[in-house]
């Protein structure tokens, strides 16, 4: 009898042991594996689970780039599985296409989460215009972006912004800009300028106006 109650107080500490410390064993290998990750991502300077919303300007000769706002990809487009569709096909762009490569069945629902979060920061412009009082209104286009190339500093999930009316007629000159890694937004605003032109690339661009 004592035998057996040694025996069950025995399994009894072994079945608390491996309660306690099974948590604490996946906790340091999920804790090992983010961190693991993280510095991957740094190391080569990788960021596909941010979307950065980024105006392209086009001011006296001169392309300004100028972010509008950033935030981690699941606090755009809200779905898991609309953030897993855009961070794998953020890794599928190339240095000749830089559109994300998303089924058409699919591209609405990321377009229209970046058109809620724009529409968002310029809401106070749009109560303005239902108001009747005087706003300046323009007409922008959106698309997805994932930019490739040698001098890029980070990559990252861009949502191109871009006056409609420049789009549609970029300049055959160059640009200047303000440091030499932004000739790669040139190289994207052409490709954008053609595939904005394709009806077969139509549905990978948004419009909206944006009021202030």
């Amino acid at each position: 009898m004592l035998f057996m109650n040694t025996e069950m107080g025995a399994d009894l500490l072994i079945n608390f042991l491996k309660s306690l410390l099974m948590p604490v064993a996946v906790g340091l290998v999920c804790g090992w594996f983010v961190t693991y990750q993280a510095k991957r991502s740094f190391g080569k300077r990788e960021f596909l689970d941010r979307v950065n919303f980024s105006l392209n300007i086009l001011k006296d000769g001169r392309l300004l780039i100028r972010t509008l706002m950033e935030k981690p990809g699941d606090e755009v487009f809200l779905n898991p599985l609309l953030v897993k569709i855009v961070n794998h096909a953020a890794t599928k762009t190339t240095r000749e296409d830089c559109l994300l490569p998303i089924n058409p069945k699919d591209y609405w629902f990321c377009l229209n989460a970046l058109l809620n979060e724009v529409s968002e920061k310029f809401s106070a412009g749009f109560l303005k215009q239902d108001l009747n009082q005087p706003v300046d209104a323009t007409r922008y286009v959106m698309c997805l972006t994932c930019e490739v190339a040698p001098n890029i500093k980070t990559r990252k999930v861009r949502v191109m912004l871009i006056k409609k009316s420049l789009l549609e007629n970029f300049p055959a000159t160059d640009p200047l800009v303000d440091f030499e890694s932004h000739t790669v937004r040139i190289v994207t605003l052409r490709q954008l300028a053609r595939d904005y032109q394709n009806e077969e690339k139509k549905h990978c661009f948004i419009e909206v106006e944006l009021c202030t």
